[in-house]
C-alpha cells in the first residue's frame, strides 16, 4: 500500500501567514545586512509553487546588503517543475558560475528546494550549496497538502 504523510494542516497556513507579513518584514532589514559576509559571492534564489521573485525580495535584499551577489530566478510564477524551466535554470546557473568564476549557492522555498536539489545533480561543478526553505522531501508530489493545486495547474 503506497500511502503518503501529510504534513498537519496548521503549517499551511503558517506558510500562507509568512507571505502576508512579507511586506512589514520587507522594511525591516535584518540585524546582519550590514555586515559584508558574501564577498560578491554569486546565490540565486528560486520562488516556491505559484509565487515569483516578488516573495523572495526581502531575503535577496538582505543577502545582497551582507555583500552577495544574488539574483532572483526570473521565470515569472513558479506553475511547476518542467523540463523547459528546469534546463533554463541549469543554463543560468551555468552562466552566473562562468561569469562569477565561481560556483553559485543556489537558495530555493518549498518547490524551488526541489528545483535546487535538481540542479545541483545536474551541474554539481556549478553549485556550491544548496539551501532549502520548507521544500519537501518525501519524494511524492501528494506528500504535501497543496498536491491537488499542483496537479491542477499542471493539467
Amino acid at each position: 500500500m503506497n500511502q503518503h504523510y501529510l504534513p498537519p494542516l496548521g503549517q499551511l497556513w503558517r506558510e500562507a501567514g509568512a507571505f502576508a507579513s512579507l511586506g512589514r518584514r520587507a522594511a525591516a532589514p535584518l540585524p546582519c545586512a550590514t555586515d559584508r559576509y558574501g564577498h560578491g559571492r554569486p546565490v540565486i534564489v528560486v520562488p516556491g509553487f505559484l509565487a515569483t521573485d516578488g516573495s523572495t525580495t526581502a531575503l535577496r535584499s538582505n543577502l545582497a546588503a551582507a555583500g552577495y551577489d544574488v539574483r532572483g530566478w526570473g521565470q515569472g510564477m513558479n506553475l511547476g517543475a518542467t523540463e523547459a524551466r528546469l534546463d533554463r535554470l541549469e543554463r543560468d546557473v551555468a552562466d552566473l558560475a562562468d561569469e562569477a568564476g565561481e560556483p553559485v549557492a543556489l537558495i530555493g522555498w518549498s518547490l524551488g528546494g526541489l528545483y535546487a536539489r535538481e540542479i545541483a545533480k545536474r551541474i554539481p561543478d556549478a553549485v556550491d550549496r544548496v539551501i532549502t526553505l520548507g521544500s519537501p522531501f518525501s519524494g511524492s508530489l501528494r506528500g504535501n497538502r497543496v498536491w491537488w493545486l499542483y496537479e491542477l495547474v499542471n493539467r
